[in-house]
């Protein structure tokens, strides 16, 4: 009998991890109210969203209908930074385009999460201009097989695969070698 109660426990406890330890269930910290109609985030089976007048693909962490709104939410587990990465602001706009070409409707923001803080953030007209210039220049660059010029970056180039490049800027012993 005791071996009976002792295997009802544990299969209680480990359907209990799969709910809940996982995250099942569970939204994270500053998502904004609403139903959330799409989860690409730790969801293998999401479909991938197209916005073909953009030549884009992905897959947003989260997509929350907010009354007549649809609003994009990424999800980020890093250190949260005294203001919004460009890059984060880039990749919402670019979920934002992902998110008009699916529900037929631009949203007017987005949001960032981080583990202690959430970002709210508008999409502005000129971030999706420099979205569209940026995906023109990866285009041009894809199909004349041209990468563009390199900025160099002490912090960004040791993380570049192109060990080749003549521009790549190398670190050692914090100073910075060209």
């Amino acid at each position: 009998m005791a071996g009976y109660v002792f295997l009802v426990l544990a299969a209680a406890c480990v359907l209990l991890w799969l709910l809940f330890g996982r995250g099942f269930g569970r939204r994270p910290a500053g998502m904004p109210d609403g139903e959330v109609v799409y989860c690409g985030h730790r969801e293998p089976g999401s479909r991938l969203l197209h916005a073909p007048n953009h030549h884009l693909a992905g897959k947003p962490d989260y997509i929350v209908k907010q009354g007549d709104e649809f609003t994009p939410v990424e999800v980020k587990s890093g250190p949260r930074p005294k203001k919004l990465y460009r890059s984060d602001r880039m990749q919402l706009t670019a979920q934002a385009l992902l998110v008009e070409a699916e529900f037929g409707k631009r949203p007017a923001r987005g949001y960032v999460l981080y583990p202690d803080r959430a970002f709210d953030v508008a999409i502005r007209p000129k971030d999706i201009d420099r979205l569209t210039e940026a995906l023109q220049i990866m285009r041009k660059a894809r199909e004349t097989k041209r990468i563009p010029d390199a900025y160099p970056s002490w912090f960004l180039c040791p993380t570049c695969p192109n060990v080749r490049c003549p521009k790549r800027v190398k670190r050692t012993r914090g100073k910075t070698d060209r």
